[in-house]
């Protein structure tokens, strides 16, 4: 962890491509809806002043924990707030994110061609195939997703996320067999590891995908957890931007 523009931001050496700006920035901010515009601007704001070289746009989605993944070409509407739980650009100075507070933020990075895709990966969004869509759409923009490279960022780790019966139903039994344990009477379950499952089965080099195994909720001292913390808990933005030839 690193404080940049007054706030505590994590990058990871696993991307660290000179064309590629990217990282997670903890907004610890209460009172704000974060699919509202206030949000909107306070990651704007950030992202213009304190990330180097700052980006022409920030598309910042609205997340209804579903499947649908929206890729941002060169052609299209670049700058506002599309209804979806996914981003994948090959457009030069665009950041591309998605807004986490325990659920999984899922970062792929395609070196040639360059294509960058983001993906918030509750468990809801998880059941109903948002890793595959954003498969789908890295393929979609050009990338191969077998020679690129996936982040799992910090998220809500199972020693501290229990579920219930409605939640394993979502899933296969394979999936719950490997992902879930008992205890303490209940059902702990690994987001995590159910993310590189699902990379897995899309034929995915486990090689490939690096995580993060910090919990959120145990560290919400720093990060931002809902569990932890309730709906005063902040947001905190994953996000990837390739870098215009003029600005390396």
């Amino acid at each position: 962890m690193k404080t940049v523009g007054g706030r505590v931001s994590l990058n990871y050496p696993c991307l660290d491509f000179p064309w590629l700006v990217h990282g997670t920035v903890v907004f610890r901010d209460r009172g704000f809806e974060s699919r509202g515009s206030e949000w909107r601007g306070l990651v704007a704001g950030f992202m213009a002043s304190s990330v180097s070289p700052p980006p022409a746009k920030v598309v910042i989605p609205v997340q209804v924990h579903g499947n649908r993944v929206v890729r941002v070409d060169r052609g299209g509407d670049i700058c506002g707030t599309p209804t979806c739980d996914g981003l994948v650009t090959a457009e030069p100075g665009v950041a591309i994110g998605v807004n986490t507070a325990d659920c999984v933020p899922l970062l792929a990075v395609s070196p040639e061609p360059r294509v960058v895709g983001v993906a918030h990966c509750g468990w809801r969004g998880i059941a109903a195939g948002v890793v595959e869509s954003l498969i789908v759409e890295l393929e979609a923009a050009g990338a191969d997703p077998h020679a690129t490279d996936f982040l799992i960022g910090p998220s809500v780790g199972a020693c501290c996320y229990e579920v219930g019966q409605d939640f394993l139903d979502a899933f296969s039994r394979r999936e719950v067999i490997d992902c879930s344990r008992p205890e303490g009477g209940g059902v702990r379950f690994d987001l995590r590891r159910l993310v590189r499952m699902r990379l897995a089965d899309e034929g995915i080099d486990r090689a490939a995908v690096f995580t993060d195994n910090t919990c959120t909720s145990c560290a919400s001292g720093s990060l931002c957890s809902y569990r932890a913390q309730g709906d005063a808990c902040g947001r905190m933005y994953t996000y990837g931007m390739i870098v215009r030839e003029e600005q390396k």
